[in-house]
This record gives structure tokens, C-alpha cells and sequence, in this order.
């Protein structure tokens, strides 16, 4: 079976930035432990100068020149139309597409059998969009190519129930719930726990709740001086960032908060092991990979009812509302006085990973996705 992966993928595969790539890692990981698969992943993205395709038998990359301007404006015209030529010179059994834009777009355009994976919700990510031009883009534009998609699509594959729930009204397509996966080398990460060490691990943008984050920091300080907050991930908004940096400046946390920015794969397992606390305070998600990260390394997790969807109450981490600082204050110093509690949700929150998110498990379901739909194509 000859697959095409379309969607976002590193260009360096050390450095992943966002769940997306981080899917598509991961599945690609998992289907070549497959037999008779030939995996053909496609990415676009406006810094590569020149296209190329790396071989790597089974997999082979197609790394796109995207367009450098104005490809918000015109719906990705130019990205789709490359898009489209390579899946057409391909001429793949199935498509996997990821998420709703530009990549969806293009081989929903196409005539070979194709079914989404939907990790992102622009109508709700959106909500958190300040600048007019992000609302111009984000809520106008992207929204369209969103409903777009979501019309024509017939097959879907949803990440969390959370996602059904949102899209079910929106669309007439198959769905098929598959999860999202977690690299191996997360379940055998060896506890390096430091003491009242906390772990953000995720882009730094106004949508995770960092702000909510450092607020509850500078409240337990008192309590515990030695606190310290690591924030791991790629700084895609400027102006955010700067305002966490004040913060941090005014409440003088500088002994107390360090901003990592973006960390390759070996860099992020190493913090995850040296964490006591993996935490994630977003007003949103649809399936947190770090969560399911943290998870398989058996970390003491704490999370929002948004961003915590992977989460069980007091079984396999602690739930807080959204933008609750004083909550979040309160679940963080539960876990650093009680040991005994940590260790006991890290290992069932491990327990729970180990059901769930198994790359090689995760890969065969996504295979017999494309073999229910290439059979259904042969009645």
C-alpha cells in the first residue's frame, strides 16, 4: 500500500514544534514498522528555499517551497497547487491529510481516496486570537477553508470525543477515533525528579495559559523559595512573550523562572525526567500531546478541564478550571507535599499511556483506517 502523509513535519526531525509534527512523527514511526508500506510524506513550508526529497526507505519526505507571502490571503493557492502536483506525481492508495488548511484542502481537491486527521478547532482556538490580524485570518479565512473541508470530506479521524462533539454538526464524513501516539523512548524515560521543579512544555502563545502559570508561581513562592519553573517551547508570539518577561521582571521571579525556548527531542525527554510536575493551564485543546507525554515517563500531571481531556481527575493527574490562579496554586503545592501522591498518579497515569498511545498500536489502527476505506472504494 502506497500511503502519502500530508501535513506539517520537521525539517530537522530532533526538533519537533507543535503537536502536529509531533503526530505526524509519530505515525510515520509507527507505520514503518509495518510490513508491505510505502510511506510518502509531503510538508510545505515557506523558509525552505528549494524543494527537495529525502529518501529513507520505506519513507520517502517531499519537503515543498511554500509560498513566502501572503498565502493566508489567497487560501494557500500556490501551496495547494504544489501540494496537489506532488500528491498527483505520487498517485498514493490513501491520503492522510492533518488538520483542516492548506493540506486538507489541496488533497480533498484530488481523486484518490483521502481521510482527515483533525487535531486543531479553528472556531475554538481562534476565541483567544487578539490582533485584528490574526481574528482577519485566523476567524475569517481559515474558518472558510475549515467549513470547507469539514463539508466535503468523507473521512474523518478524530483524536478525542472532544472533537466529535465540536465537528459533528459540521460534517457528514465517517468517523474514526484514533488517538494520537507517543514516541517509545517516552515510556522508558528514567525519573531524574528535582526537587519543586515544574515542567511547561508547549508554544508560547497566549492559548496555553502561561500567564495563569507564572500568577500561580509568584503565589507559592512564599511558601516555597526554591520553586522553579522551566517553560519549554518556541516563542510564536512576540508580544505574549514579552509580557511574561515583565511579569516576571516586576514580581522579581528571575530565580524562579527560565524560559528554555525551543528544545530539540533529547533536550525535552531531560526535562521531562527531572520534573516533579508536568503542568498545562491552556484554554484549549483537543488532544495535548504533552500530556500524553507526560504520562508515558509517569509524571505527576496537572492540567486545566480544557487542556487535561487526557486526564482523569485524581486517578491519573489533577483537574483545575481555566484561568483559576489561586486553584492551580493550591493542586501544584497538593503535589509537592505528598510524594506518595505524586508517584501514585505518575504510575497510573503510565499504566493508562501504555493502553492508549503505543506507537506501534496506534499505527495499526490508523492501517486498518485506509484499509476499510480503500475496500470500501472496491464495492
Amino acid at each position: 500500500m502506497k500511503v502519502a502523509i500530508v501535513g506539517d513535519y520537521p525539517l530537522n526531525l530532533n526538533i519537533v514544534i507543535g503537536g502536529v509534527e509531533a503526530l505526524n512523527c509519530n505515525l510515520v514511526e509507527g507505520l514503518c514498522k509495518l510490513d508491505d508500506l510505502e510511506i510518502h510524506v509531503i510538508t510545505c513550508k515557506s523558509q525552505i528555499k528549494k524543494s527537495y526529497t529525502v529518501f529513507n526507505k520505506p519513507i520517502v519526505i517531499h519537503y515543498l517551497s511554500g509560498q513566502k507571502r501572503f498565502g493566508n490571503i489567497t487560501l494557500g493557492l500556490f501551496d495547494r497547487r504544489i501540494i496537489r502536483k506532488k500528491i498527483e506525481e505520487i498517485a498514493p492508495d490513501v491520503i492522510n491529510s492533518h488538520d483542516h488548511g492548506r493540506y486538507t484542502y489541496a488533497a480533498l481537491q484530488t481523486n484518490y481516496p483521502t481521510v482527515v486527521t483533525i487535531s486543531t478547532i479553528l472556531s475554538e482556538s481562534s476565541k483567544f486570537e487578539k490582533s485584528l490580524v490574526d481574528i482577519l485570518i485566523r476567524k475569517i479565512i481559515a474558518a472558510f477553508i475549515e467549513r470547507r473541508c469539514l463539508k466535503i470530506a468523507k473521512d474523518i479521524i478524530i483524536i478525542s470525543p472532544h472533537v466529535e462533539n465540536k465537528i459533528s454538526s459540521k460534517t457528514n464524513a465517517t468517523f474514526h477515533y484514533v488517538p494520537n501516539s507517543v514516541k517509545d523512548e517516552f515510556f522508558r524515560l528514567r525519573n531524574k525528579e528535582e526537587e519543586n521543579r515544574i515542567l511547561f512544555a508547549g508554544r508560547v502563545i497566549p492559548l496555553k495559559g502561561i500567564h495563569v502559570l507564572l500568577k500561580a508561581v509568584e503565589m507559592i513562592r512564599k511558601k516555597y523559595p526554591n520553586i522553579k519553573l522551566y517553560i519549554a517551547g518556541a516563542i510564536q508570539n512576540i508580544n505574549y512573550y514579552n509580557k511574561l518577561r515583565n511579569f516576571v521582571e516586576i514580581n522579581n521571579l528571575y530565580g524562579n523562572v527560565e524560559f528554555l525556548g525551543l528544545l530539540n527531542e533529547s533536550q525535552l525527554m531531560d526535562e521531562y525526567a527531572k520534573c516533579e510536575i508536568l503542568v498545562l493551564p491552556s484554554f484549549h485543546e483537543t488532544f495535548s500531546m504533552v500530556v500524553a507525554q507526560a504520562m508515558a515517563a509517569g509524571k505527576a500531571i496537572i492540567a486545566t478541564k480544557e487542556g487535561g481531556l487526557l486526564i482523569e481527575n485524581n486517578r491519573t493527574g489533577l483537574l483545575v478550571e481555566c484561568g483559576d490562579i489561586k486553584g492551580l496554586a493550591e493542586k501544584i503545592v497538593q503535589f509537592l507535599n505528598d510524594d506518595n501522591l505524586r508517584y501514585k498518579m505518575g504510575k497510573n497515569a503510565k499504566q493508562e499511556a501504555l493502553k492508549r498511545f503505543k506507537s506501534e498500536m496506534i499505527a495499526r489502527k490508523t492501517y486498518e483506517v485506509y484499509q476499510e476505506i480503500l475496500n470500501r472504494q472496491k464495492v
